[in-house]
C-alpha cells in the first residue's frame, strides 16, 4: 500500500486510475481537488478542509457485479453510523451516495 499526498490535484480518483503501478489499498489524499468527478460525470469542486481521498479496490472476478453495486450504499451507511458514534447529530443519507448535515452535503461516495 502506498499513500500519495497532494496539496492540490485535479482528481484523486483520476490520479489513481491513470497510474500504471497501483496496488490494492493505494490511497491518494488531497487538501484541494479542482476537477473531481461525481456520479453521472458531475463535476466535484472542493475547498480546503474537506476530506478528499480515493483508494484502490481491485475487482475480484469471483464476486458478482451485483455485490459491487452495493458498495456505495454500504460505505454510506457505515460512514453515517461512524459519524453518529463520534457525535450524535442529525445526519441524513441521500440515496445512493450522499451524506448531509443541516441540509448541507458533507460527503459524496463514488465507487
Amino acid at each position: 500500500m502506498k499513500i500519495y499526498k497532494f496539496d492540490e490535484i485535479d482528481s484523486t480518483n483520476k490520479f489513481l486510475r491513470e497510474k500504471s503501478d497501483v496496488t490494492e489499498g493505494d490511497l491518494a489524499i488531497a487538501k484541494v481537488q479542482t476537477l473531481g468527478r461525481g456520479r453521472r460525470g458531475n463535476k466535484w469542486v472542493s475547498t480546503e478542509g474537506a476530506a478528499l481521498f480515493s483508494f484502490v479496490l481491485k475487482h475480484d472476478i469471483e464476486i458478482p457485479e451485483e455485490e459491487y453495486m452495493k458498495l456505495s450504499l454500504l460505505i454510506g451507511y457505515s460512514l453515517l453510523y461512524s459519524l453518529k458514534k463520534i457525535e450524535n447529530l442529525d445526519y441524513k443519507f441521500k440515496w445512493t451516495n450522499d451524506l448531509y448535515l443541516d441540509e448541507k452535503k458533507i460527503s459524496g461516495i463514488l465507487v
